[in-house]
């Protein structure tokens, strides 16, 4: 394995001789100047005390950050998504990142950041975890650690959670963990070993207190940036597609697992039904993978025959996804993906695994943003024809409705979702535990700074 610089080798600091009793630094604030200087050394008794740094300090300080990111798999969804995302921010900040997980399609497309990447058999072929081989795993993120000198864990999943949390214990750095959907029996145990549980909704912090975890807000970004309308691409995308260009065209993307997938089922009957009626060219996409695939096949075959047109393609997992929303009539959603699709200005339905929501409009955002989208909390059941007669009314929105509709929904995304805006606040939590390193350590950074 190549030889990587590490903070542990550079030269530590040059220290001035202090009594027997005081050998412990801290940083401290210069009364004259109001400043923090990093190498102020004072002598005084108890425990080391870190004060706030300002905001100089804190953009130095990120530089030395060094981050393992831990995923169960490289797969296609939106906590892969935006585990990819929060690399690329954290690596624009200055950071370092590594990032460990099972291979899968995403593989390349976390390489291709130029950060260190690990495979590691988190879950086995299943999607289960991989108990046979905890030991060895375990021993494999110790080595990661070690060799990427990583100064903080930052786990998403679980079961991929329970192997990245014994080995930032046995190797005593800090480990947080964000609770990106369901909470079960197993994940309560697991999170309330981590030093800092993060929650993406309010539904998520709400239901972890109630299990007696304490967990800090902090809600998934989206780059606006590369998440967009691209409008002038509409005919082309359409063209290599084989739709034609008046055709009404809905997406829905999701995992093709459990309530989702049977999301997927009533959305391809409510299209069957509208174009029996009023929209006889509509096109239905769906985008996504997942273990009840073969059942959502099944029954695409099936009401495709009764509609007497194929009318429903089966996409797959994609990692193009602004092309779908950006040449899609009406999009269909839950959670990240919703956002995305309103950042790209395409109007949207919001339906998840907790229930159905509808249109989404700026009266609704609140709610949307306590539930995350329909993936948390209450909702009320979706049914077949709640969609079918959402869809019909986003299909005869008039041109000037559909760019209002999109122009605030791309607005409520820069406002309450940037990453620009979410990443200093993980920092936050990130630099707070990278100033209860060991002294030695910090001894190690202040040298660099």
């Amino acid at each position: 394995m190549p030889k990587r610089k590490v903070i542990s080798s550079l030269r530590k600091p040059a220290r001035k001789k202090q009594s027997s009793q005081n050998q412990n630094v801290i940083v401290i604030k210069n009364e004259k100047s109001g400043t923090i200087h990093l190498k102020d050394v004072v002598r005084f008794e108890g425990k080391p005390q870190m004060v706030q740094l300002p905001a100089s300090e804190i953009r130095r300080m990120q530089k030395h950050l060094r981050v393992l990111l831990v995923i169960d798999q490289f797969n296609v969804g939106g906590t892969e998504t935006h585990t990819l995302g929060l690399a690329r921010e954290l690596m624009r900040n200055g950071a370092h990142v590594v990032v460990a997980a099972k291979t899968g399609r995403m593989l390349d497309a976390f390489a291709a950041l130029g950060c260190p990447v690990y495979t590691v058999d988190f879950v086995t072929d299943e999607f289960k975890e991989n108990t046979e081989k905890k030991a060895e795993i375990i021993d494999y993120l110790k080595l990661i650690i070690r060799n990427e000198n990583i100064s903080l864990l930052h786990a998403h999943q679980w079961p991929s959670g329970v192997f990245a949390v014994q080995a930032g214990k046995e190797m005593n750095i800090p480990v947080v963990f964000t609770v990106h959907g369901f909470v079960d029996d197993a994940l309560i145990p697991l999170v309330k070993q981590c030093d800092t549980v993060l929650a993406v909704s309010q539904s998520i912090v709400k239901t972890l207190k109630a299990n007696h975890v304490t967990s800090i807000l902090l809600q998934n970004g989206i780059d606006v940036s590369e998440f967009s309308s691209h409008k002038s691409t509409k005919p082309y995308v359409r063209a290599s597609w084989g739709i034609d260009h008046d055709a009404p065209v809905v997406t829905y993307a999701a995992r093709l697992s459990f309530e989702k997938a049977d999301i997927s089922l009533a959305i391809m009957e409510a299209c069957r039904r509208l174009i029996a009626g009023d929209y006889p060219e509509l096109k239905l996409i769906i985008v996504g993978g997942g273990h009840h695939k073969e059942l959502v096949q099944t029954e695409m075959a099936r009401i495709q025959e009764e509609a007497g047109v194929d009318f429903i393609q089966l996409a797959g997992e994609s990692l193009h996804m602004c092309a779908y929303y950006s040449a899609s009539d009406c999009f269909i959603g839950t959670g990240r993906a919703a956002l995305e699709a309103l950042a790209c200005e395409c109007p949207t339905i919001v339906a998840g695994a907790t229930g159905y929501m509808g249109v989404m409009s700026k009266e609704l955002y609140a709610k949307a943003w306590e539930t995350w989208f329909c993936d948390h909390g209450a909702s009320k059941p979706w049914t077949v024809e709640e969609f079918e007669s959402d869809i019909k009314s986003v299909l005869e929105l008039k041109e000037r409705e559909r760019e209002d509709l999109g122009w605030v929904g791309r607005k409520f995304v820069e406002d309450k979702f940037n990453v620009h805006d979410t990443i200093p606040a993980l920092f936050d939590v990130y630099l707070k535990h990278l100033k209860t390193l060991p002294s030695t350590e910090r001894a190690a950074i202040r040298s660099e700074i």
